[in-house]
């Protein structure tokens, strides 16, 4: 882990990435629905691995109509 007071300059560049794991995280909860149905654990987890590889899917899809 990158430490914000001697390794300042690697800190900023890895925490300015954050903000694209943000906004994904925000696209699919708008797009898709915020919370998740199943109970189970490991059904939370494939649940959610579903949503972004819909997610995945809407943009792809999208592109293919703008060419």
């Amino acid at each position: 882990m990158l430490r914000y007071n001697s390794e300042r300059g690697a800190w900023l560049k890895e925490y300015h990435k954050r903000w694209i794991v943000e906004s994904v995280f925000s696209a699919v909860k708008r797009r898709l629905d915020p919370c998740l149905f199943s109970v189970r654990r490991d059904l939370q987890r494939r649940e959610l691995v579903m949503k972004f590889l819909v997610h995945n899917l809407i943009l792809i899809a999208r592109r293919e109509r703008r060419r």
